[in-house]
């Protein structure tokens, strides 16, 4: 899996295994830098650990990851 920015503040990854691919629209082009950086990490994270968890954990681990910095993003520019 890999991310890829098509434009500063859209990017975009593909799940290969399900042929779907997936695409977030950011309000920055910091937000999206951001992204990318921490989903890089995530997938670093996961392929240091493939051999010991199964596929579907590692699904829902990207996910739940996913989930939370949309949501940190979202709580964030709510308080502002």
């Amino acid at each position: 899996m890999s991310f890829s920015k098509p434009s500063d503040t859209f990017g975009q990854w593909v799940d290969s295994t399900a042929d779907v691919i997936y695409g977030l629209n950011f309000t920055s082009k910091v937000d999206a830098e951001n992204f990318e950086k921490q989903f890089n990490e995530a997938i670093q994270a996961v392929t240091a650990a493939q051999n010991t968890k199964p596929t579907v954990i590692i699904f829902f681990s990207l996910f739940y990851f996913i989930l939370f910095f949309l949501c940190g993003l979202f709580f964030q520019s709510s308080s502002k």
